[in-house]
């Protein structure tokens, strides 16, 4: 890490990789300042810097192992809680305690969590069949705007016929004016 180190530069590589690992757990540049003493400006100038992204890389991956050591360990401790609480649990709380565990080891093998019903094709395309009806019909009832002198209704845009207007006042269709 040598080539981070400018000459005449008074801080070294370790204090630069010092202030990336800082930043990787602190996650602030203003963190990193107040515990470093280092200024926000320089840290800014070595975070645009090529081997800062490369120093992060590095905290994370060597902390990894830990912190999945660590979680394994959480875990186990409160499944060895929950298995000597389990005999004296009411039915619900054995059961919550089951769904929890089984989601979670679920998740933890990166599978998925909730159950998904997957109509069919058939179903989907009735479905659809419905929607469309329902467009249909909703279309077909905004042009009905007329009824005519035996009752019934006419579709505006027929020939000769009297439509309304958005403000229900009757007008010729263009038809009509010919």
């Amino acid at each position: 890490m040598s080539e981070m180190v400018k000459s005449g530069s008074k801080y070294t590589d370790e204090d630069r990789r010092n202030a990336a690992m800082l930043y990787a757990i602190k996650g602030t540049l203003t963190a990193v300042e107040k515990d470093t003493g280092i200024s926000k400006g320089t840290l800014h100038g070595w975070k645009s810097s090529d081997w800062w992204d490369t120093v992060i890389q590095q905290v994370r991956t060597e902390n990894e192992a830990m912190y999945r050591s660590r979680f394994h360990n959480l875990v186990d401790q409160a499944t060895d809680q929950a298995l000597a609480k389990l005999p004296d649990a009411t039915a619900q709380q054995a059961m919550t305690i089951a769904a929890i565990a089984y989601d979670k080891l679920r998740l933890s093998l990166n599978l998925p969590t909730s159950i998904s019903g997957n109509t069919g094709t058939a179903e989907a395309m009735n479905k659809l069949m419905g929607q469309f009806r329902e467009l249909s019909e909703t279309y077909k009832a905004r042009n009905i705007n007329v009824v005519s002198e035996d009752g019934a209704p006419q579709i505006e845009g027929g020939e000769g016929q009297i439509r309304s207007d958005e403000n229900g006042h009757e007008a010729e269709s263009p038809a009509a004016t010919k």
